[in-house]
C-alpha cells in the first residue's frame, strides 16, 4: 500500500495529488526562482550571516529540493507584498487620513500623559488609565514615570558636587546621583572647570603677567583663530577720552 504499491482508488487519487502537487511545485520553482536570484544579488551584507542562514539563502536563490518551493513562495510573496505595500502606501494614504478624521481613534500615549501630569495638566485618573493602557504594573509604571522627570545634567551634577561636597574630589558625590563612566569623568570635571576669558586674557597682557607668547597661546585656547589674533590684540588697549586729548 502507499504511492508505489497502490491498490485502491482512494491511493491512486492520494498519489495523483501528490503528483500534481509536486509538478506545481516544480512549475513554481522554475518561474520564481529566476526572479528571486536576480533580488538576492542585489542584496548585501549577506556574507556576514550565520553560515546556516547563508545555506537557506542559497537554497532558496537556487532550489535543489523539492521542500525549498515553499519557502520559495512564501520569500517571494513576502518581498513583493512588500513592495506593493510601500508602492501603494500613497496611494491610500488619503484615506486613511479621512478614517482617522472621521474616527479619532488616537489617544495620549503613555509618555505624553507622564509629561503632562507631572506638568499639573491632566488629572491623575486620566494618567493611570493611559499608563494602564500601556501594559505598565503599578511598580512599573512608578519607575516609568520616574524615569520621565526633568533630572540635571551631568555638568550640573558636577557644578552641585564642587559646591556641596568635597571641591578637592568630585567624585565622591558625583558618583552618589549618577552612573557617571569613570573613564569619561576627567572630560565632565574638567568641562565644569571656569577658565580664563578672553577679557581677562588681555587684562593679564596689559598688567605684564602674560607675555605676548603666553597671551598669544590663551587665546588660542579660547578659540580665537590665528588672523584674529593681532585684532584681539589691539583691542586689549582702550583710546583715551577724546575730550581729554582736547585738554
Amino acid at each position: 500500500m502507499g504511492i508505489k504499491d497502490k491498490s485502491t482508488y482512494g491511493e491512486f487519487y492520494w498519489a495523483m495529488q501528490v503528483e500534481a502537487n509536486f509538478l506545481e511545485q516544480e512549475t513554481y520553482e522554475r518561474e520564481l526562482a529566476p526572479f528571486v536570484a536576480d533580488y538576492i544579488n542585489e542584496l548585501v551584507g549577506l556574507d556576514k550571516l550565520p553560515s546556516g542562514f547563508q545555506s537557506l539563502i542559497g537554497q532558496i536563490k537556487s532550489p535543489t529540493q523539492q521542500a525549498t518551493a515553499n519557502v520559495l513562495m512564501r520569500f517571494a510573496s513576502e518581498v513583493a507584498d512588500n513592495v506593493v505595500g510601500k508602492v501603494t502606501d500613497p496611494a491610500i494614504r488619503p484615506a486613511s487620513y479621512a478614517s482617522e478624521a472621521h474616527f479619532h481613534s488616537l489617544k495620549l500615549n503613555a509618555g505624553q500623559a507622564a509629561t503632562l501630569f507631572s506638568r499639573k495638566k491632566i488629572l491623575e485618573d486620566m494618567y493611570n488609565e493611559r499608563i494602564g493602557w500601556a501594559g505598565y504594573e503599578p511598580v512599573e509604571a512608578k519607575f516609568y514615570y520616574d524615569s520621565m522627570r526633568p533630572y540635571p545634567t551631568i555638568p550640573d551634577l558636577v557644578l552641585y558636587s564642587r559646591y556641596l561636597g568635597d571641591p578637592k574630589n568630585v567624585w565622591s558625590t558625583l558618583e552618589k546621583l549618577y552612573d557617571v563612566d569613570p573613564t569619561d569623568y576627567p572630560i565632565w570635571e574638567w568641562l565644569g572647570l571656569q577658565r580664563i576669558n578672553t577679557i581677562q586674557a588681555q587684562t593679564l597682557l596689559k598688567r605684564g603677567f602674560y607675555t605676548e607668547y603666553d597671551f598669544y597661546n590663551e587665546i588660542e585656547r579660547i578659540g580665537w583663530p590665528d588672523f584674529e589674533h593681532e585684532t584681539i590684540r589691539e583691542l586689549a588697549y582702550i583710546l583715551p577720552n577724546p575730550m581729554l586729548l582736547v585738554q
